[in-house]
C-alpha cells in the first residue's frame, strides 16, 4: 500500500515550487505573493507529537493574520486523523472534502477510442500559440466566460513546463479539452485541471485525455499518478482508466477566533 504520508509530502513539494515557505512547526505555511485566496495560501501539517497542538494552531493563525490571509489548513485526512478533533475544538471548520484517487502501472487501463480525437503534449519547447490555445481551452472548460490568455501568461506558463507537461485534446481539429500533470517527484505526480468544454462532455473525451496523460507520466518515470476528484461523477470517469479511491483531502478554515486563555 502506498504511503499516505507520501501523498502529503508531494503536496508539500508542489506547494514549495511556487510559494513563499514559512516554517512554523509542526506546520509549514505557503503564501502566494499576489493571490490572496485560500486556494493559494494554506498550511500543511508536518510530523505530529502527542502534545496539545492548540498553541501551535494559535501561532499559525497569527502568521496568517499578519499577512492578511485567511487561516487555512489542508491535509490527507487518513494520515492525520488525530488532528481533526483538535481542530474542531479550536474553532476550525471543515470547508472542503475531496476524494484522492491513485493509478499505478498495474491498475492503468486504456480508454475507449474516441473517433477524431487527437491529443497534443505541451512542453517548454512548444510554440507560444499552442500554449495560448491550451490555456484558453482549460480556462473555458471551467468558465465559459473566461478571458483569453495573454502572450505574457503563455510564455510564463511555457517556462514552467520543463518537468511537467500540459495537454490539449482536439476533436476533428477543434480544441475541446485540456489538463496537465505536475513535476514528477520521488515517483509521484498529480493530474490537475482536467476539463472538457461543455458542448463536448459525455463523449468519453475526459477519460481518453486522462488515460493519455497518465500513460505519458508513466513513460517519463512516474510510478504513481494521483488526482483530486472534483465530485463523484468525475471520480467515475477516472475509474474507467484505472484510478481508484485511496484517501481524502480535507481543507479546514478558522470559523471562530481562538481565545488566548483557551487551554
Amino acid at each position: 500500500m502506498h504511503s499516505l504520508i507520501s501523498l502529503q509530502e508531494y503536496l508539500r513539494f508542489k506547494a514549495s515550487q511556487h510559494h513563499e515557505v514559512v516554517s512554523a512547526p509542526p506546520f509549514t505555511l505557503f503564501f502566494h505573493t499576489t493571490d490572496e485566496s485560500s486556494d493559494a495560501n494554506y498550511a500543511l501539517p508536518d510530523a505530529f507529537e502527542s502534545s496539545d497542538l492548540r498553541d501551535s494552531l494559535r501561532r499559525l493563525q497569527t502568521i496568517f493574520t499578519e499577512r492578511a490571509r485567511k487561516p487555512c489548513l489542508q491535509f490527507i485526512e487518513e494520515g492525520f486523523s488525530h488532528l481533526v478533533p483538535i481542530l474542531r475544538s479550536s474553532g476550525w471548520s471543515k470547508v472542503e472534502r475531496s476524494q484522492v484517487m491513485i493509478c499505478t502501472p498495474e491498475t492503468y487501463r486504456l480508454a475507449p477510442e474516441v473517433l477524431g480525437l487527437a491529443i497534443t503534449t505541451l512542453s517548454h519547447k512548444s510554440r507560444v500559440e499552442e500554449i495560448c490555445e491550451g490555456l484558453d481551452t482549460n480556462a473555458l472548460g471551467f468558465d465559459p466566460q473566461a478571458e483569453r490568455a495573454t502572450i505574457h501568461e503563455a510564455e510564463e506558463f511555457r517556462s514552467s513546463l520543463f518537468l511537467s507537461r500540459a495537454f490539449t485534446a482536439r476533436l476533428h481539429g477543434q480544441p475541446v479539452g485540456a489538463g496537465m500533470f505536475t513535476e514528477i517527484y520521488e515517483g509521484l505526480t498529480e493530474h490537475v485541471g482536467i476539463t472538457t468544454l461543455e458542448p463536448f462532455r459525455r463523449r468519453g473525451i475526459a477519460a481518453a485525455l486522462t488515460a493519455y496523460m497518465t500513460l505519458r507520466a508513466f513513460q517519463q518515470g512516474a510510478t504513481l499518478v494521483f488526482l483530486i476528484a472534483a465530485n463523484a461523477r468525475a471520480g467515475r470517469v477516472y475509474e474507467r482508466v484505472g484510478f481508484r479511491p485511496h484517501a481524502t483531502r480535507v481543507v479546514y478554515e478558522v470559523s471562530a477566533p481562538i481565545s488566548s486563555e483557551e487551554e
